[in-house]
This record gives C-alpha cells, structure tokens and sequence, in this order.
C-alpha cells in the first residue's frame, strides 16, 4: 500500500502539471475558437453572405481549429503528435479523393451564391430544364417546374453552362401568333387581338403590346402579337389570350386559313 501511494504521489507531480495545464489549454482554446467564429459569423453577416455559405465556411474552420487545439493538448501532456498528422493527413487525403466531384459542386455552389446569377424565386432555363429556382443549396439547385416536378441540379453542372435568368428584367415578353384567312382584314384581326391583351388583367401597358405580320402564304397570313407580362403569369397569359383572341375572332366573323381545291376537267 505504502508502494502505491509512493507511486501515485510520483505520478501526480510528474503528470499533475501537465495535465492540469493541458486541461487550461483546452478549456482556454475552446473559448477562443468560439469567440473566432462569432466573429467571423457578423464580419459574413455584414458583408451579406449568404447564410447557408457562411455556416458552412465556419464548421469548417471550427474543426481546423479543434484538430490543433487537440494536437497542442496532446503534446502538452506528452503523447507523440507525429503519428496523429500523418493519420490526419492521410484522412484528408482520402476524403478529398473520394468527395472530389462533390468538393467542385461546393465550390460551384458558392459561386452561385456569391455572385447571385439567379435567386430563389427566379424563373430560370438551365440546360434542357426551365422553372422556377425553389432552393439553393450547397451542392444543388432546385428547380419547380410549371407542372410541379422537382429538378435537382448538381452546382457544377449549373455553372458549366449557360444560364437564363428569364425574371432578371421584371418583365417579359409573350409571342404568339394567329393565323386568319388571306380575304379577312387584317387591321381588324389587328385590332381584336391588341383590345384582348389590353383587356388581359396579366399583361402591362409598358412596353406597348404590338401585333405584326409575320408570314404570308397563298391562303393564309399569320399575325405575331407581343404582350408583356410579368414572368411568373407566362403560362396564364399564353393560354388565356389564344382562347379569348379565338373568341372574339368567332364572334367579328373572322376566319382562319380555308383550304382550298380548284378541279379542272379537261375535255377528250
């Protein structure tokens, strides 16, 4: 007993101090690391980073951080740090090898969120897909489809291509067309067309809504009328103006293209 209270009591002075001193480290270091990301959580928060971006940045230098305060700890109280870098590094190593592809969607997703080529809420057209922006996420961007399907693009795939932001101006421009019989006039046809849209509850007065010909044949002209709208009524526009021009079209006697056949008969 008496051995192992000689033993202990060696023990506690030759280990005491350190340990005591590892453990004001540690408490110590854990303070300020919190202090760090607070303060480089309001330094992001006053530059207008985007949340989502600015969290994640902090995790990642909150672990840095922790990694060293506890490499400092166990060097402090003695262990050899060596084995444990290399055991890190190769850790790193291998998670950076294995999370290459999504470490380019993270870096693409920052972007995005950095210089805001779209924002939520956003009618956008990317690659193949349009909709309208409902999430920006770290690794993808999610789209809402005027049919309610969700579509989620990886960042990197975002950013290799071409972007059209159709809600960037405000406003947009709605083409459609009609087509009438060659004998009907035109002006009228003109003017049915320009009192619908401006009847249209969808539409805006600024740009002025205009209607052209667009194409001529041998028993038909085609109209094109352009109405501005706000992007998110498109589709209520699109739709609604092609059923009230018909209307009123039926209603004026206007006609569509007619198809015609002329016969000759050839006497023997």
């Amino acid at each position: 007993m008496e051995k192992l209270l000689t033993f202990l009591e060696n023990l506690l002075i030759v280990w005491g101090p350190k340990v005591l001193a590892a453990i004001i480290i540690l408490v110590a270091g854990l303070r300020i690391i919190s202090w760090i990301t607070g303060l480089l959580g309001r330094s992001f928060q006053k530059r207008g980073v985007d949340p989502s971006v600015f969290k994640f940045l902090i995790s990642i230098v909150s672990v840095l951080l922790k990694v060293m305060l506890l490499l400092t700890v166990a060097s402090q109280v003695g262990i050899p740090t060596t084995s444990f870098v290399a055991i890190i590094s190769a850790s790193a190593l291998a998670v950076g090898m294995a999370l290459s592809g999504n470490l380019s969607h993270f870096a693409s997703g920052v972007l995005i969120l950095i210089f805001k080529p779209y924002k939520v809420g956003d009618l956008v057209k990317i690659g193949e897909f349009t909709g309208t922006v409902a999430e920006i996420q770290i690794f993808n961007t999610i789209l809402l489809t005027d049919d309610r399907k969700k579509v989620i693009l990886p960042n990197s795939t975002v950013t290799s291509g071409a972007i059209v932001n159709i809600s960037a101006e405000g406003s947009l421009r709605c083409d459609l067309t009609f087509a009438i019989d060659s004998e009907q006039d035109i002006d009228e046809a003109r003017r049915i067309i320009l009192d619908r849209i401006s009847a249209n509850d969808k539409t805006l007065t600024t740009p002025q809504a205009a209607v052209f010909v667009n194409k001529l044949s041998d028993n038909s002209v085609e109209l094109i009328a352009q109405a501005w709208i706000h992007p998110d009524d498109y589709w209520y526009v699109f739709h609604g103006l092609q059923e009230d021009v018909k209307k009123s079209f039926v209603k004026a006697g206007i006609v569509g293209p007619q198809n015609s056949m002329n016969i000759v008969t050839v006497a023997r």
